[in-house]
């Protein structure tokens, strides 16, 4: 919660400038910090992940601003589009927010110091970029998860239709399947089992498949 930012950056500061073999933190407070670092990750992130974090949350945040314009509301300073740049943003935040704030928790954990020297290498990775590399770099990332995710569905319905010609062919010459039988079923999900990869990205086509649909087909009885 960042309204108690500055609570909790007091009670870090204690604990990392204590002399060694002072307490540790309390269960309750390390709980709490780690889920304060939770909340604020997107920076610990690979860059990849944490600029697609940048533009999300600076679409939540300039969509509150219009929403408080239209209103006639006190205007939150960082939610005015007009005013303020999704880049000097995610550097400012860094700057002066989570980066002291991890830099403490980094000293009173440990084991987060990886994390910590990643959150320094997006900060130098931010200033090689502009909002409108930032937003273009994400309109072309969304457009091709977009055609995998269309190419995806397209090869299932195709394999579908494929198993379903050959299980037809079959019951016309064995005429005692039913559609629907649990042959049918077994027959698709035999095919279709790899596909899910194409799904999440995988970018398998069709063609890739053609064979084991094949094989399929002989499997039948």
């Amino acid at each position: 919660d960042m309204a108690r930012h500055a609570e909790y950056m007091s009670r870090l500061r204690k604990f990392a400038e204590a002399e060694e073999g002072a307490p540790v933190l309390e269960p309750q407070f390390e709980m709490e910090v780690l889920m304060k670092s939770a909340d604020t990750s997107n920076v610990l992130k690979p860059f990849s992940v944490c600029k697609k974090w940048a533009v999300r949350v600076t679409e939540e945040f300039f969509g509150q601003g219009d929403k408080e314009k239209a209103r006639d509301l006190n205007l939150t300073p960082m939610c005015d589009r007009d005013s303020q740049g999704r880049v000097a943003l995610q550097k400012g935040f860094i700057d002066f927010v989570v980066g002291p704030f991890y830099t403490l928790v980094g000293k009173v954990l440990p084991g987060a110091h990886e994390a910590m020297q990643l959150m320094a290498q997006n900060r130098k990775e931010w200033d090689n970029y502009s909002d409108e590399r930032l937003l273009r770099e994400d309109s072309e990332e969304r457009a091709a998860r977009e055609a995998r995710v269309e190419e995806a569905s397209l090869t299932r319905l195709a394999a579908k239709k494929m198993v379903e010609d050959a299980m037809e062919v079959r019951r016309e010459e064995n005429g005692e399947e039913e559609e629907g039988s649990p042959l049918v079923h077994s027959g698709y999900e035999a095919v279709v089992q790899g596909f899910g990869h194409a799904e999440e990205g995988g970018g398998r086509k069709l063609s890739d498949h053609e064979e084991s649909i094949h094989s399929s087909r002989e499997r039948l009885p």
